[in-house]
């Protein structure tokens, strides 16, 4: 991707929703079978709340030709006092949520601690994808902008044909743009468009950047933080790349 860097700015204001790291491995039939206490034991200082959930997984015989068979298998939730982080462990993967993200130092520290304690729990000799995704939800009535038009807030090739100037907002029912490929040795899914907020009827602008890398990775903290290292500088750059002046000021950088 040709995005032109730029520096790294904390929003005072920040806009982001969710950020999610997901790192991916060969199954792991353990962790469908027994309760991951040493995976607990090593976060549980910061994550002490548990969850268990299943997910369902349909399997098919091709030569018996009956009905997919339900599987069962089992995800474990461990959330922090704020309910604000949160760690999924699965037999063939594990994330980390921030629903409230303040600087990369910090989501940078949950992962590593993340990883120490897969590594810790379980054999696992390397990672089959390492993902970092952000979504952000550009919300006017919070940024004190109500009333004024996408069009000022939100570079033209990002908003395409609504920056044409051919229909009023007002008529806008529905924006969305998808681009997914590679670049660089990476795979990239970027979503933007128009989105209601659950809580409220208020519509905001999102810009979703996903970034992941697949392989046979490394699941030392060096080589793993250095792929989330790399994706969140890259996802910063895109994201300021969206924005023009009028929106970099309301988000209050630091």
């Amino acid at each position: 991707m040709r995005i032109p860097p730029s520096d790294r700015v904390v929003f005072g204001a920040n806009p982001l929703a969710e950020v999610l790291c997901q790192l991916k491995f060969p199954r792991l039939l353990e962790i469908d079978q027994e309760v991951p206490l040493e995976f607990h034991r090593s976060i549980r200082k910061h994550f002490a709340e548990i969850i268990t959930r299943s997910s369902v997984e349909l399997m098919i015989d091709p030569q018996s030709g009956g009905p997919p068979t339900q599987l069962m298998r089992p995800m474990y939730d461990f959330i922090d006092s704020d309910r604000n982080r949160r760690i999924t462990l699965s037999s063939d993967f594990v994330a980390l949520t921030f629903g409230r993200y303040e600087d990369w130092g910090q989501f940078r520290a949950s992962a590593i601690l993340m990883l120490g304690a897969l590594r810790n729990a379980y054999e696992v000799s390397q990672l089959t994808r390492a993902g970092l995704r952000y979504r952000n939800i550009i919300d006017r009535v919070n940024l004190g902008l109500e009333g004024v038009s996408w069009n000022e807030l939100i570079r033209p090739e990002v908003l395409g044909l609504a920056a044409a100037g051919i229909f009023d907002e007002s008529d806008l029912q529905e924006l969305s743009s998808s681009y997914f490929g590679n670049s660089d040795g990476a795979m990239f899914r970027i979503n933007v468009g128009l989105v209601k907020r659950a809580e409220s009827d208020v519509t905001g602008f999102m810009i979703d950047t996903d970034l992941a890398k697949s392989g046979k990775l490394g699941v030392t903290d060096h080589a793993c933080i250095e792929i989330l290292d790399r994706f969140n500088s890259e996802a910063g750059n895109i994201f300021r790349w969206c924005i023009k002046d009028r929106l970099r000021a309301a988000l209050k950088p630091r």
